[in-house]
């Protein structure tokens, strides 16, 4: 049986597969003081430093990334529970969805009719996006700096 002593020293490895039917490996590290260190082999982490792997990993969505292993769910709750990273996560998700939805909206409401209520509505959900943009941009920075953390 792991204790958090043991996870501190080591790794947590999952095979995942994302919505695009990838395989992918992601790898939990918790360190000292409670940090976590968190990557995944996929090419947009590679590039961003950040994906929906990891975070959904953090929010402990294991079996929709196609990780049935309780041991391995036990072992990734344990070293994520009560850190910064966790917390980052859901923040990040958060934000991700409210991003979604705003630009699910002004697809949505998107109309090339120049009456001024027309115009006045597509302003608004352009605004939203934007606001949505600016918050998940800021989530993903706070995230990538909380899993960057040295282990």
């Amino acid at each position: 049986m792991l204790t958090r002593n043991d996870l501190a020293r080591d790794a947590v490895a999952l095979d995942v597969t994302g919505i695009e039917g990838h395989a992918h490996r992601v790898r939990v590290t918790r360190g000292a003081g409670g940090s976590l260190r968190v990557d995944c082999t996929c090419a947009f982490f590679q590039r961003e430093r950040w994906c929906r792997h990891v975070v959904d990993v953090l929010c402990m969505r294991l079996r929709a990334l196609g990780v049935p292993d309780e041991e391995a769910a036990f072992a990734v709750e344990e070293a994520v529970m009560g850190t910064a990273a966790e917390d980052q996560a859901h923040a990040l998700d958060r934000a991700l969805i409210a991003y979604e939805r705003a630009l699910a909206a002004f697809e949505e409401g998107r109309s090339t009719s120049l009456s001024a209520d027309v115009v006045e509505t597509m302003g608004t959900l352009a605004r939203d996006v934007a606001d949505a943009a600016a918050a998940f941009g800021d989530a993903a920075i706070r995230f990538k700096r909380t899993i960057g953390e040295a282990a």
